[in-house]
């Protein structure tokens, strides 16, 4: 069986920026949601577990971009609150 080739760190910043992009925007629906309905309601607790999974593989794949290219790794490659033009291209 053929082995998969791992991201690349562009792919790496890629994907980062993207999963960002699309949490803040979740979490902005999950507020707008949970502002409507009661927190104990279906929606809100889905909302809410959706929202943790993307914090999760957030979590995920910034450990594995440590590990796929440490020498090349920068913490806001995925957690992008500080400069983001200090990513190593």
């Amino acid at each position: 069986m053929k082995r998969r080739q791992k991201l690349s760190f562009t792919e790496h910043v890629d994907v980062g920026e993207r999963l960002c992009r699309l949490q803040r925007e979740w979490q902005e629906l999950y507020v707008l949601v949970a502002n409507h309905y009661p927190l104990h309601s279906k929606v809100v607790k889905k909302m809410k577990q959706a929202n943790n999974a993307m914090c999760e593989a957030r979590s995920v794949m910034d450990t594995q971009c440590c590990e796929d290219d440490p020498e090349m790794f920068v913490p806001h490659i995925y957690y992008p609150g500080g400069k983001q033009n200090d990513a190593k291209s």
